[in-house]
């Protein structure tokens, strides 16, 4: 999220003991960046470093989410350390093109990126009349659209009232959308980012497979282009 202004990071963890016993490694390391230009390979020097410089100028606070209680129960973990309008961006999903984050990020919340699909049984799925969303209901068995939650949305500080409020939802969980929902009912407007290129969800070692084969792919097919 640095290439979107935002300088305060909240990654989640889910670890048996304290995250702040454990936290992962942040640190830049330098010495690689000096060995990717000593082996010749510039560009990917100069985007790490580009990298690394925006992580020196973050900061980042890890928030521990002790059990996986749902989507919803992580980001409600993180209410301590949140002091503004913020935005959640799911780990486990892959934009090829970044800039509708750019648009989720300037826009006022609540804003929530979302994508047309053929099947979106799997997903979170958003009902949309006259640019506003007026329901979301999380992986239904009979879609009411084909509108589909993309894991990126923005958010007002005091959300955090409708994640206490809702109860387990589907699989057991604290579900984001179950609140979302939560919200619009109490009179609070959502709008949708619509996101129309390609992207991958990275929550399994198969499909980071594909994801990085797809980079690859590109990365390749730029260079022959120069």
């Amino acid at each position: 999220m640095a290439h979107l202004g935002a300088q305060r990071r909240l990654p989640h963890t889910q670890e048996e003991k304290p995250a702040e016993e454990s936290p992962p490694e942040t640190t830049p390391d330098w010495s690689f960046v000096e060995e990717l230009e000593k082996a010749g390979k510039q560009v990917q020097a100069k985007s790490l470093r580009r990298f690394y410089m925006k992580i020196e100028n973050s900061s980042v606070v890890y928030v521990n989410q002790p059990r996986p209680l749902g989507f919803g129960h992580a980001v409600l973990m993180a209410r301590s350390v949140v002091d503004d309008d913020f935005v959640v961006a799911g780990g486990d999903t892959y934009l090829a093109d970044p800039m509708p984050l750019r648009e989720l990020a300037l826009s006022r919340p609540i804003s929530i990126l979302v994508k047309e699909v053929e099947n979106p049984r799997q997903y979170g799925v958003a009902v949309v009349r006259d640019g506003v969303i007026v329901r979301v209901v999380e992986k239904p068995k009979e879609p009411p659209s084909n509108i589909a939650i993309l894991p990126f949305y923005k958010f007002p500080r005091d959300f955090f009232k409708y994640l206490e409020r809702v109860r387990p939802g589907v699989g057991g969980e604290l579900q984001l959308t179950d609140a979302i929902q939560l919200a619009i009912e109490e009179g609070v407007e959502a709008r949708p980012i619509y996101y129309a290129d390609v992207y991958f969800d990275v929550g399994t070692p198969q499909t980071y497979l594909k994801a990085l084969e797809w980079i690859i792919d590109v990365a390749r097919k730029n260079a022959g282009a120069h």
